[in-house]
């Protein structure tokens, strides 16, 4: 073990008296225990804001960028370095973090000094991010059909920071998708954009342009996008926007759903 590394006895005392079982415990121990200078939670879990079936939102911080980001019985575990974390700045995901996140265990300090710093978002400049992301959903119908599964993954990213950007121009944030649901008055809400698939159902082409059509309610129409295909598209902008690419490319996956944005080299929202 390094001298900077968590020692995994700390590790596993950290998770139980967060709350987890001690079967998830070893489930996370074992896939990354390694390489870990820090955990965090976030989420409803932080917040004390929970249902029985809510997940625990898990930050790994570590120095390995190629790190897993997975899930263990009622745990989602995501992995990230301190240059993707300084890049949260400015982001909604860093606004949450510096929010609401309870540091677990922390090597030095590091992760909560980090997590301090972050910047809070700028809610216009949010909206306009995911305007300009949201490009990659109008696309023609025969490749919506053939990639249901990552543009619903992505229609959600956005569309979960469009209504908490949308909260935070009224001067009351709120990182509860179940009280914002309540207070935009779209109980809807609530089920399509729960992490949980018994909650909100299997990807479909019926949950895309839902996801969609609500997105349009809070951002406007989609921006006009002038390639057939989510590979054109990737490739148009590849050299001039490469956020944008990457997310295409990603929705594009045939393994979209195992695919976690934390796993992107920076925080793009």
């Amino acid at each position: 073990m390094s001298p900077s590394e968590l020692p995994v006895s700390e590790i596993n005392d950290a998770l139980l008296a967060a709350g987890l079982t001690e079967d998830e415990v070893n489930g996370v121990i074992s896939r990354s225990a390694a390489n870990t200078l820090g955990l965090l939670l976030y989420g409803s879990r932080a917040r004390d804001d929970y249902q029985a079936t809510s997940d625990f939102d898990i930050l790994r911080y570590t120095t390995s960028w190629k790190s897993p980001t997975f899930k263990v019985g009622r745990v989602s575990v995501s992995s990230y370095t301190r240059e993707q974390l300084k890049s949260a700045s400015g982001t909604l995901f860093g606004t949450h973090l510096n929010r609401d996140g309870i540091v677990l265990l922390d090597v030095g300090s590091e992760l909560t000094t980090i997590i301090k710093e972050i910047e809070p978002a700028n809610p216009a400049i949010l909206l306009s991010r995911v305007t300009k992301y949201a490009t990659i959903l109008h696309l023609p119908m025969t490749e919506k059909k053939a990639h249901f599964s990552g543009l619903v993954r992505l229609a959600r990213y956005l569309l979960r920071t469009a209504i908490y950007a949308t909260a935070m121009t009224t001067g009351q944030p709120c990182f509860s998708v179940r009280q914002l649901a309540e207070r935009f008055n779209e109980p809807r809400l609530a089920t399509i954009l729960a992490s949980d698939p018994e909650i909100t159902g299997l990807p479909s082409m019926s949950l895309l342009n839902e996801l969609i059509s609500t997105l349009t309610d809070f951002i406007g129409p989609l921006p006009q996008n002038e390639f057939a295909s989510l590979e054109a598209l990737a490739t148009a902008y590849w050299d001039t926007d490469r956020n944008l690419a990457t997310l295409a490319i990603r929705a594009g996956s045939e393994d979209a759903e195992s695919i976690d944005y934390s796993e992107l080299p920076k925080v793009l929202l």
